[in-house]
């Protein structure tokens, strides 16, 4: 996968277009421009009305179109072989979410962070709190891991923008494959 950087000062988007695809991890609302650069992978839960809404809302200035056949070759391209797809990933946000979304991408799979260690990776380690927020403000699930940061005190998996429960699913699939991850780090 590419990195593509765009702020929201300087680089306006025109159009995206969405859609959903049924990931192994549960329904997936896509986002993605007429390149077919992912833009956005929201996880919706049973019953939420407001998917589409919140989504919308992330990215006012854009003019959306529904394109359920675009999101269901993107979502089977982006979840058959992730290393080896060649979507583009575009973190669309300030520098500083940016900063923090970018780190979040060198986490290994099969590892974990505290929101600490985070902010110390992405050179501001006094900015705990300013980084917890962009965490929790990453567009793109899954792929930009922010499952992969965890509590200090290492009780649980902690908090998910989607629900704790996915957030044990998506680090029980990744321990599943890549070997044990400690959860108490």
């Amino acid at each position: 996968m590419n990195i593509i950087l765009k702020s929201v000062y300087k680089d306006p988007i025109w159009e995206l277009k969405m859609g959903y695809y049924p990931s192994p991890f549960g329904l997936a609302l896509l986002a993605f421009d007429s390149k077919g650069n992912l833009y956005a992978l929201h996880f919706v839960s049973e019953g939420s009305i407001h998917a589409e809404e919140t989504l919308k809302n992330s990215f006012s200035e854009a003019v959306w179109t529904s394109n359920p056949s675009g999101a269901a070759q993107l979502g089977k391209e982006l979840f058959s072989a992730p290393s080896e797809s060649s979507v583009s990933l575009v973190l669309y946000g300030t520098e500083f979410q940016q900063r923090v979304w970018s780190a979040l991408l060198q986490i290994p799979v099969g590892n974990t962070m505290t929101y600490s260690e985070l902010a110390a990776f992405a050179g501001v380690p006094r900015a705990v709190r300013a980084v917890a927020s962009e965490v929790a403000r990453n567009q793109i699930a899954y792929f930009v891991p922010c499952h992969r940061i965890i509590p200090k005190h290492g009780k649980n998996v902690g908090e998910y923008r989607w629900g704790r429960a996915l957030k044990e699913k998506l680090l029980n699939s990744e321990k599943e494959v890549y070997g044990n991850i400690d959860l108490t780090t």
